[in-house]
């Protein structure tokens, strides 16, 4: 038994929980003539129904494989393999390793090469073997020689993050996002594939973002890098609310690190990686929680005030499952209160009442504009797999207690 998870939430009500999420885009996004929808309004409309972005097709396509491996379904399977097959079919372009970032009724928009959207098309295929979606383990296999050709840089130990269309010129600016959802894929790629030179690269990607590139940010991480990987202080200072560039130190990226250190201490133990991962947790706690209105917020300046008090679904949710997992780890009932907090907090402000979808983005008092157009993609991707790894982590509990 973890101390301190007395109030957590049963395993069954975890997965009816998933399985409302799953309705609702079960209603509402899959699309007969390929890919999935991914614009909705608050009443599950959707919108924009032309528009395809890379991300949201992955990401949609790992939520039905996750979903086909926690309740066995051979209709969430069979979602997968359609997401997946829109990726190959429809997002992949040209040159080997290129992906349409953004489709619009069925034109590339927008073909611009991103290392973050690649890194997801490498998760969905991974999902994809673990889900037993046929002809997977192919795929699999050459979206991972896509990264090593297109975006690994074997000397820095990191992936560059944005080319041109035909992969012939570059961007200077480094991230260091691109590379977490990378390592998050490689780790899925290990677990589908046994392919040891994905967990390798997914350790050297660790270790220089938590190790290296944390040591410039004073323990914390930053954002944005230079071509040299030296730290950009000012990229999108201007942008505080960028969806995937944001200035400011991301307390949600600190808290998603230090779930993917303790996952990849699971699959390659480093006394180093959990030690990590509670000393991130704890500054994203520490930076981020809002004592007033509760709940994490989106960022922190460099001299610690916040930045941006906004509370974003996906933030909230990767501090859940690092809680949750460091609570298995470190066996403190600190940690297994703060994921009872955080979890009383997502299901108070950003579960639907109706849907059981999470609401993406709400502002500093949690407030969100009613029937309001969804400003991207929301998918649900990052509460899916919060609720999975504590799943995760409730069933080893379990079987320890048998043993």
């Amino acid at each position: 038994m973890i101390p301190g998870r007395e109030a957590w939430p049963e395993a069954a009500a975890l997965r009816a929980h998933m399985q409302r999420i799953g309705a609702f885009y079960a209603r509402h996004a899959i699309d007969p003539a390929g890919g999935y929808f991914q614009y909705f309004l608050e009443d599950g409309q959707a919108v924009e129904r032309g528009t395809r972005h890379l991300v949201g097709s992955a990401r949609m396509t790992v939520n039905w494989a996750r979903a086909a491996v926690v309740f066995g379904s051979d209709a969430d399977r069979h979602r997968a393999a359609h997401g997946l097959a829109f990726l190959s079919q429809a997002h992949r372009i040209g040159e080997a390793g290129a992906y349409a970032w953004r489709l619009c009724d069925g034109q590339v928009a927008d073909d611009s090469q991103h290392a973050y959207g690649h890194a997801f098309v490498l998760l969905a295929h991974a999902h994809a073997v673990l889900a037993g979606v046929p002809g997977a383990q192919t795929g699999l296999a050459r979206v991972f020689d896509e990264q090593t050709l297109c975006y690994w840089d074997p000397q820095q130990g990191l992936l560059t993050d944005r080319w041109d269309a035909g992969f012939r010129s570059c961007f200077a600016y480094r991230g260091q996002n691109s590379n977490m959802h990378a390592c998050e894929a490689l780790l899925a790629a290990w677990q589908a594939s046994g392919e040891r030179a994905c967990l390798e690269r997914a350790a050297t990607i660790a270790e220089r973002v938590t190790g290296d590139l944390a040591a410039q940010g004073g323990g914390a991480i930053w954002e944005h890098y230079d071509a040299h990987w030296r730290i950009d202080w000012d990229h999108h200072r201007d942008r505080p609310a960028d969806r995937y560039q944001p200035w400011g130190f991301q307390p949600g990226h600190q808290a998603e690190w230090a779930r993917l250190l303790l996952c990849l201490h699971r699959e390659r133990p480093d006394p180093r990686w959990p030690q990590r991962a509670a000393r991130l947790f704890d500054w994203a706690v520490a930076h981020g929680w809002d004592a007033e209105e509760g709940g994490i917020v989106y960022s922190v300046a460099p001299d610690g005030r916040v930045h941006n008090a906004d509370k974003v679904a996906w933030v909230q949710a990767e501090a859940l499952a690092a809680a949750v997992l460091l609570a298995e780890h470190t066996g403190q009932a600190a940690h297994a209160t703060w994921a009872t907090c955080l979890w009383q907090h997502i299901t108070t402000h950003f579960v639907h009442p109706l849907h059981g979808t999470w609401r993406r983005w709400l502002d500093a008092q949690h407030r969100w504009p009613t029937n309001a157009p969804a400003a991207d993609n929301p998918t649900d991707y990052h509460a899916l797999a919060a609720c999975h790894e504590w799943l995760g982590v409730l069933g080893r509990t379990a079987a320890a207690g048998q043993r």
